[in-house]
């Protein structure tokens, strides 16, 4: 009775171990696929090469470490975000890319700013440097903006177009200017050149005490003499006697000519107190001395005067020649760049460092007028800059 149990026994003892070995080779097939599938050629390459599929199982081995190590992973994710973010940014059309298409990183840093900024004494905008700036300074066809430190400047061109201007209104104290004028008044008046004039107290210089090598009472120069010292080296003396002499009245008359002939060119915010120059009180503009420059290039004594470089004159019957220099930097030290017709120069506390000029350059005639410099050589550079600013910029 127990041989049937015992058979069904002896058959379940075989088949299990039978149905487990089944189930094992089955797992180990779906596994094999899965990897066979994510990587066809490597696994292929392991299957053709027993040496290729240690070095296969050893990357396999290195990649698993990697996918599973917190530092690196990380770093991965952080690397997908910002090119995943950089790829949203960049899409054609986006505003970002719209407004720096084209331009790469380097220009964009070094492009010119667009923030107001002052320009010769007033706000302009600023603008690259492939443009030209507008404004005051700008003149008649728009140039590059230039700085100079002289507190009032005008330039205009043969036409009386202005070219460059700054604070062109401002009445100031004009200084040593002043014998321009005081040089027309005299050519005027038509008196002999030749008389001879002698320097007498009158024509000393009580305000400021300024120096001079003309002795009083015994310095003699003809009226054209003192007419080139005066204009050529600004000898204040030499201005003084030609003002005391011109008119019977003496200097009061003089000084009322000066004003009469400063209304009749239009110099209506000028006003003329003396003859040299020295006080303050004579003062203008530099759109007022523009037309006094202009109104002196018709006087060709004036013209020959103020762009002699030097000259020497004998005042004293016993003493030796004085040598005069002319106080224009620029007509002493004439070079290529420089071709001035007229100048004068001019200097008290009250005006700061002055000059003016009618100067040929390679763009044309320009009459200059800078007031108010600060220091002994500002007016040379300033005008040194205005010179290449307008050759630059053609004229």
């Amino acid at each position: 009775m127990h041989t049937p149990w015992l058979r069904f026994l002896t058959s379940l003892a075989l088949v299990v171990p039978l149905l487990t070995w089944t189930s094992t080779q089955a797992e180990a097939g779906a596994a094999k696929s899965q990897t066979t599938a994510g990587h066809p050629q490597r696994h292929a390459k392991s299957r053709t090469s027993p040496a290729k599929g240690v070095h296969t199982a050893r990357t396999a081995t290195r990649h698993t470490k990697s996918r599973t190590s917190p530092t690196k992973g990380a770093h991965t994710i952080r690397t997908a975000a910002r090119h995943t973010k950089h790829a949203r940014h960049t899409k054609l059309g986006s505003p970002k890319v719209a407004a720096v298409r084209g331009t790469s990183h380097r220009s964009r840093r070094h492009s010119a700013p667009t923030a107001p900024v002052r320009i010769g004494g007033h706000l302009a905008k600023a603008t690259p440097a492939s443009r030209v700036a507008a404004g005051s300074n700008a003149g008649k066809h728009g140039r590059m903006p230039l700085r100079l430190e002289s507190g009032s400047v005008l330039v205009v061109d043969d036409q009386g177009r202005p070219v460059f201007s700054k604070a062109e209104d401002e009445v100031r104290p004009i200084a040593s200017i002043t014998k321009l004028m005081t040089a027309m008044v005299v050519l005027d008046a038509g008196l002999p050149l030749d008389e001879a004039i002698t320097i007498s107290k009158e024509d000393s210089d009580n305000l400021r005490h300024s120096r001079s090598r003309l002795r009083l009472g015994k310095a003699t120069l003809t009226r054209g003499e003192m007419l080139k010292i005066a204009l050529m080296s600004s000898e204040n003396r030499a201005a003084a006697a030609l003002g005391r002499t011109t008119f019977p009245s003496g200097t009061p008359t003089f000084v009322a000519a000066m004003n009469r002939k400063a209304h009749a060119i239009g110099m209506s915010n000028s006003r003329f107190a003396d003859p040299t120059g020295l006080q303050a009180a004579n003062v203008s503009t530099a759109a007022d001395l523009v037309k006094m420059v202009r109104a002196a290039g018709h006087y060709p004594l004036i013209r020959a005067a103020t762009t002699t470089p030097s000259a020497e004159v004998r005042p004293h019957p016993k003493g030796g020649a004085l040598h005069y220099v002319n106080t224009n930097r620029l007509v002493k030290n004439q070079d290529d760049d420089w071709e001035i017709h007229l100048s004068k120069t001019g200097f008290i506390n009250e005006a700061g460092r002055c000059l003016v000029m009618e100067a040929k350059l390679s763009e044309g005639t320009y009459d200059f007028v800078l007031l108010n410099a600060p220091g002994k050589f500002t007016p040379i550079g300033d005008s040194n800059r205005l010179r290449r600013w307008i050759e630059s910029n053609g004229g």
